[in-house]
């Protein structure tokens, strides 16, 4: 059904900010990454990441939102919640916090938006890149914190080297920030190497907050030889995977942090 022209105007209001609305970390954003296997024939079956819109929404609100307030209701645990109608808020909540997605630089957004599917190609595929780059533009530039920190303990929602290669390449943008975490993450030492490598590109990074990432031994912390941490202050790599070795290739690193007041 056609829109009319109120409807033509109200939604044209929305679209100038809809980025914000889905990247503000004082939303909750809702994501339906599975459709019901009950659907009626005709239905539109095409998966969640191939969506264009889906793909600009769910990245959006992964840059700056915590995960309690990002829920995929398409997970089958979130599914059986909401039909029983004895389960409670609280549990249904738990339930859709899954694989966090993972911030995109614009130029990468708008590579993987060229394989997405547009109900309007012409017009809506360049408006989506430029909302998105829109929003990261802000975002970055105004943003004094990030936290990646994972809900579960689950290594199939875990990021992984691959993950935390696109975090790095996303990180140097935010000039502003103070405090990161990526907390119970599943990278090893290629993921973290290729992490320190960005870090010393955060140039007011005061803490930084790595506990239950149990997969990494601490052996990319050789990528941060040569570099400066010249303001962080609190290390923390509580519960972590980090061995002997990876304990020597820190202690090595450890006179570029110098301000550094808290290892943990």
């Amino acid at each position: 059904m056609a829109r009319g022209q109120e409807e033509e105007k109200a939604m044209s209001r929305g679209l100038q900010t809809v980025n914000l609305l889905y990247g503000s970390p004082n939303t909750s954003v809702l994501l339906l990454t599975e459709l019901p296997e009950d659907l009626p024939p005709g239905s539109n079956r095409r998966p969640y990441g191939e969506r264009g819109w889906c793909l600009f929404e769910s990245t959006a609100a992964a840059v700056l939102k915590p995960s309690g307030l990002l829920l995929d209701l398409g997970r089958k645990a979130a599914m059986r919640c909401l039909a029983d109608p004895d389960i409670d808020l609280f549990k249904t909540v738990n339930a859709g916090r899954g694989k966090l997605p993972v911030p995109l630089a614009p130029a990468h957004m708008k590579r993987k938006l060229e394989n997405a599917t547009f109900t309007s190609v012409r017009s809506d595929r360049g408006m989506v890149g430029n909302k998105y780059e829109q929003f990261f533009n802000i975002a970055s530039a105004t943003a004094d914190r990030l936290d990646f920190t994972n809900p579960f303990q689950d290594r199939d929602v875990m990021w992984g080297d691959d993950e935390l290669q696109q975090v790095a390449a996303v990180l140097p943008a935010f000039q502003l920030c103070e405090m990161l975490t990526i907390a119970r993450q599943g990278f090893g030492d290629r993921g973290l190497g290729t992490l320190c490598g960005a870090l010393p590109s955060l140039g007011r990074l005061r803490v930084l907050v790595m506990w239950d990432c149990i997969s990494f031994t601490g052996s990319g912390f050789e990528a941060l030889a040569g570099q400066h941490m010249s303001v962080l202050e609190v290390l923390d790599l509580s519960r972590t995977g980090i061995d002997d070795q990876g304990v020597g290739a820190l202690a090595q690193q450890l006179p570029r942090f110098l301000q550094l007041k808290s290892l943990y």
